[in-house]
């Protein structure tokens, strides 16, 4: 559990993961938030590894594995990414905040959830790319939305 794979299927990539199962499990916020962290930073550095301009994925441990943490998964969500970016080394940071990183949310229900819970990060991310003075990267209306 906890680790991350990239896999080429032809021009395409995946990176596979096995988060935690948080069912039936009785843990803190804290540990659910440690052991997502160590999953998304598998991912992160299998992405950096892989030299590719961006990364879509979807929540770790979403729907029937997120047990008594669906509530809050998104906030969960947040804080274990913004852990697993602190936790990599400045070279693999590096290559992963010049990329584009998308956030896939399966549930129209649950997009709202996630919007607040990644707002704050968004705006570092926007900081960062006005830092930068070298402008975004183009979008669509459908990435965006």
């Amino acid at each position: 559990p906890l680790q991350a794979k990239l896999h080429f299927y032809g021009p395409k990539a995946c990176c596979h993961v096995v988060g935690p199962d948080f069912r039936g499990r009785s843990i803190s916020r804290d540990r659910a938030v440690d052991e997502l962290a160590e999953a998304y930073e598998a991912i992160l550095c299998e992405f950096a590894r892989s030299r590719l301009g961006g990364l879509r994925m979807l929540p770790i441990s979403g729907g029937i594995f997120s047990g008594s943490f669906a509530p809050e998964l998104p906030v969960l969500t947040a804080k274990a990414l913004r852990k697993a970016f602190d936790d990599l080394t400045k070279p693999v940071q590096h290559i992963v905040s010049v990329a584009r990183l998308d956030m896939c949310i399966f549930m129209e229900s649950e997009f709202q959830s996630y919007t607040e819970a990644f707002k704050h990060e968004m705006e570092l991310s926007r900081r960062f790319n006005d830092s930068l003075d070298i402008g975004s990267t183009p979008t669509r209306v459908w990435q965006t939305a």
